[in-house]
């Protein structure tokens, strides 16, 4: 339990009790049928990874100037997956 006396393990509890019942939900699947957020997919499968569309975006330009300028959106997200997957044990055991 925590100083306002909610169980830390689940954060939705938590943030309802801090700033109340939510006036409004955009859910994942929401933001990504809208291009707000970029399932990372690998092999057809959704691996539960997202990243902000403007990140994707930012990060393309980023490694356009580093020399990956002929590199298609498809080559950039494997290129991100592969980065990304590695990472999300410590993300995980982190959080």
């Amino acid at each position: 339990m925590n100083s306002i006396g909610t169980d830390q393990s689940n954060p939705q509890d938590l943030l309802r009790e801090l700033f109340g019942e939510p006036i409004y939900e955009y859910g994942d699947d929401q933001a990504v049928a809208d291009g707000i957020l970029v399932p990372f997919v690998a092999g057809r499968k959704d691996t539960g990874h997202r990243i902000s569309r403007n990140a994707f975006e930012t990060l393309k330009r980023h490694y356009r100037g580093e020399g990956y300028e002929k590199y298609s959106d498809l080559e950039f997200h494997n290129f991100f997956l592969a980065e990304l997957l590695p990472l999300a044990p410590f993300a995980v055991r982190e959080y």
